[in-house]
């Protein structure tokens, strides 16, 4: 029982040391763009984080799906030693799982646009799951060593 509630906890830490990974990851490289409403009404934030398939877009995609492993596995490895738990290769296969999961997820709304998503975006968002998810796999052997 004790496990299942720290692999639990060490997800739901993976997907937020991820996302906060990614966020200040594009925060520094200058591709962070915020939106805020206008002074008076409802609020809500969105962010977005620019992409493009030049040279330099190609490799902060890689560099940013590196970054945003490396957080998300060192979010749930920061859990594990917390609560004195060993990972295990299951768990290590759950986290890639999840985060793979969480793009998919991403990409399912392009699907259901109800304007048609222009191939570049569909194709760059394909690129941008390969490279988040061979950051992963590569990441991983690392969550269980370290």
């Amino acid at each position: 029982m004790r496990s299942i509630f720290v692999a639990s906890l060490a997800l739901v830490a993976a997907i937020l040391g991820g996302a906060i990974g990614a966020i200040f990851a594009a925060l520094l490289a200058g591709r962070l763009d915020l939106f805020r409403n206008r002074p008076g009404h409802t609020f809500f934030f969105i962010w977005g984080v620019r992409s493009d398939t030049s040279a330099g877009g190609i490799l902060w995609e890689a560099v940013g799906a590196l970054v945003r492993a490396i957080c998300a596995f060192a979010a749930a490895r920061l859990v594990l030693v917390l609560l004195s738990v060993r990972p295990t290769l299951t768990l290590a296969a759950a986290l890639v799982v999840a985060l793979l999961a969480w793009d998919l997820r991403h990409g399912a709304v392009h699907r259901r646009a109800l304007i048609p998503v222009p191939q570049e975006i569909r194709s760059l968002h394909t690129l941008q799951i390969i490279a988040r998810v061979l950051a992963s796999v590569v990441v991983a052997p690392f969550f269980l060593r370290l």
